[in-house]
């Protein structure tokens, strides 16, 4: 498993199309994260704390990834003879799953309106992240928000100095922190210095533990290969390890964590089999249906019904 969760959607708001050239270049960077052997990648919607939420759940998620025209996807529930998000001809080398990533930026929690929204986002996005633009947000962000992953923006300064013991136990709680590497790449020698001052500070903070690395790449010329990012973060204080890591293991549990937020009960108990468990096609058709509101889920009810009864089942054994 090889994973870029940092795939920038082209437009950050619900009221904009993307264009065509655009979308050609978001489906080009797929393309070439398939060639150099990913095979879990997100696209990431970035939106900021004003933005009104919409009422359904066809507007809230504006990915389409059938606007791409996309190749099957190696292992895809086509091949079982079921619909399928794509409908472009062929198939990719070796991604496996496209998920769907939401990024709510935040300076003021008080002015957010989302937060108190953010459990609705569970069944119409794969993974859920904060960018926090504040210490305010980001003493929130570990404290009180359920979600899978903190990004900074590493074009600029930290919103404050990174604790040891504040980022622990973020990860403590199973939340991990994102390094984006395309700052890395900008002609902008101010941008490259901020880029390694804070990811110096991210690793020192968490002491290389529960970080993630993406590309955050807006172009196909800003992706490179797990080789390549290795031996770069490497000269930054990580070993070689933890750089595999980064970009295998923990975002793989990433993905795992915000798929259990849905497709489990409390993350404890689930009626699926784990290989059902990171695929989100069937969710993708349910969304898509005109009637279905983002606040009136009927199965989540029969599986809350399903789930209490089997607790019940559990503790009268535990009794006997």
């Amino acid at each position: 498993m090889l994973c870029d969760l940092n795939v920038p959607w082209p437009v950050n708001d619900y009221e904009t199309k993307p264009t065509l050239d655009q979308l050609n270049t978001l489906k080009l960077i797929i393309l070439t994260l398939d060639e150099l052997n990913y095979t879990h990648i997100a696209i990431n919607l970035t939106i900021p704390q004003n933005l009104k939420l919409a009422n359904n759940k066809i507007n809230v998620n504006p990915i389409d990834l059938k606007l791409l025209n996309l190749p099957r996807w190696k292992g895809s529930i086509n091949d079982q003879g079921h619909d399928h998000d794509s409908t472009g001809s062929g198939s990719f080398k070796n991604i496996q799953k496209i998920f769907k990533r939401l990024t709510i930026s935040i300076e003021e929690p008080s002015k957010c309106s989302l937060l108190s929204k953010l459990n609705n986002f569970n069944s119409v996005f794969d993974v859920i992240s904060i960018q926090p633009l504040s210490e305010k947000a980001l003493l929130l962000a570990v404290t009180n928000l359920d979600i899978d992953l903190i990004s900074f923006k590493f074009d600029e300064k930290l919103p404050c100095f990174l604790k040891h013991k504040l980022i622990c136990s973020a990860i403590e709680k199973g939340i991990k922190f994102e390094i984006s590497y395309n700052s890395l790449l900008s002609d902008n020698n101010y941008i490259k210095r901020q880029f390694f001052t804070n990811t110096l500070s991210l690793i020192r903070s968490s002491r290389s533990r529960g970080l993630i690395i993406s590309s955050g790449a807006k172009s196909f010329l800003e992706l490179r290969s797990l080789f390549d990012i290795t031996n770069l973060i490497i000269l930054l204080g990580m070993n070689h390890n933890d750089c595999k890591l980064s970009m295998t293991d923990i975002p793989g549990k990433v993905i795992l964590n915000g798929r259990l937020r849905y497709k489990s009960y409390k993350q404890i108990v689930t009626i699926d089999e784990f290989s059902n468990i990171l695929n989100n096609e069937i969710e993708e058709e349910n969304n898509n249906r005109e009637d279905s509101n983002l606040f009136i889920k009927d199965n989540d009810k029969k599986r809350k019904s399903y789930l209490n009864n089997v607790m019940e089942r559990e503790k009268k054994k535990l009794k006997n």
